[in-house]
């Protein structure tokens, strides 16, 4: 049965195959065979070493028109507005990057400038060597000296006593006055060195005319003379001149105040030096009770010159003198007079503001307040 029904089925197939050929008036059309598309290869990929050596193309097509012998010029839309702000804005803040740069170098230019300066100010010596320098910077400030207190207090004292004065008021009989023993000077040249020996002697502490002129290089040589030019000391670094020699002769002379503040600090008190000297000052440290040597003449006779045998030309009085200041009559602030121990014959006198302020113009105007 099976094999009846597969003989039926060959045999509608042949038939079918059969009808299905055309006939001679269909025309007959060939297509051709389908070909498999072929994948385009992908275009390199240019590297940036490429990119850096191959020369960037212009677009000049805004400057001239798109022609056929021109084939590789290339059209260009005009740049919109939009486009133009854009550029615009991009060319500011670059313009903006550009300037804060400059101003930075600038600025830091004279960073640099300001802090080699500072650096050179404060270079340390070469010669110095470093384990020196080192030891030197861990080493603290060393503290006051027992005589740098004293003259600090000193001195504080006497500003008070001043700002103490000018709030007062004195009578034209008001009198201040220390007490101080009067010596006599025990050389012919040292009334200097007796006048700080009895401010000394206000203090407490007893010394000798030899002690003070030992103390300030005393050299006992006259004056020299070379080629018509006396040639002798400085009195304002020495004392000059035999102690018992005569001004007039040239053999001995005396010391100024720079001297004397020396001598004075060495034997343990401080002292202040003071140039052109006022009554005013006078009479304050008095009320301070600091005594003080006054230099001025014992007769005016006239100046006298010399160089020193580094050349220095010297000019002073002659006959000088020296004396110490006790005491001041009436207002400290315009004072009426004053009292002065005078080393010469031992005795104090009294002299009016006028004849202390004439003899301290004939002198060297100079005065050693002794604390």
């Amino acid at each position: 049965m099976a094999k009846k029904q597969a003989n039926k089925t060959i045999a509608n197939t042949k038939s079918s195959s059969v009808s299905k050929k055309p006939s001679s008036k269909t025309k007959i059309t060939k297509t051709a065979p389908k070909t498999r598309a072929t994948k385009k290869p992908p275009k390199p990929v240019a590297s940036r070493k490429d990119k850096a050596s191959k020369p960037k193309e212009h677009n000049y097509s805004s400057y001239h028109a798109s022609t056929k012998e021109d084939d590789f010029a290339i059209s260009r839309r005009p740049i919109s507005a939009r486009q133009s702000a854009r550029h615009q804005a991009r060319n500011a803040r670059a313009l903006r990057r550009r300037t804060a740069i400059v101003f930075t170098i600038l600025l830091l230019l004279v960073a640099g400038v300001a802090l080699a300066k500072f650096f050179m100010s404060n270079k340390i010596d070469d010669s110095i060597p470093v384990s020196d320098v080192d030891k030197a910077e861990s080493i603290e400030t060393p503290p006051k000296s027992e005589l740098e207190l004293q003259k600090e207090k000193a001195e504080q004292n006497f500003k008070n006593i001043g700002e103490i004065l000018n709030n007062s008021t004195f009578s034209a009989d008001s009198v201040a006055k220390l007490k101080i023993p009067i010596y006599r000077q025990t050389y012919r040249q040292s009334c200097e060195s007796s006048a700080l020996r009895m401010a000394f002697a206000y203090r407490g502490i007893e010394i000798t005319d030899l002690d003070v002129m030992e103390l300030m290089n005393y050299d006992d040589k006259p004056a020299e003379k070379v080629d018509s030019e006396w040639i002798w000391g400085n009195p304002h670094e020495m004392f000059v001149g035999y102690k018992d020699g005569d001004q007039t002769n040239m053999t001995g002379y005396g010391v100024f105040a720079e001297p004397i503040v020396a001598a004075s600090e060495k034997l343990g008190r401080p002292a202040a030096l003071k140039n052109e000297v006022k009554p005013e000052w006078l009479a304050q440290h008095i009320y301070a009770g600091n005594p003080v040597l006054l230099w001025g003449i014992s007769i005016k006779i006239s100046d006298v010159k010399w160089k020193t045998p580094t050349g220095e030309e010297i000019t002073v009085p002659m006959r000088t003198h020296t004396r110490l200041v006790v005491g001041v009559r009436g207002d400290p602030l315009n004072p009426t007079g004053f009292y002065i121990n005078d080393p010469a014959n031992g005795t104090e006198i009294y002299w009016t503001t006028a004849q202390l302020v004439r003899n301290i113009e004939q002198g060297v105007d100079q005065a050693v307040a002794v604390f």
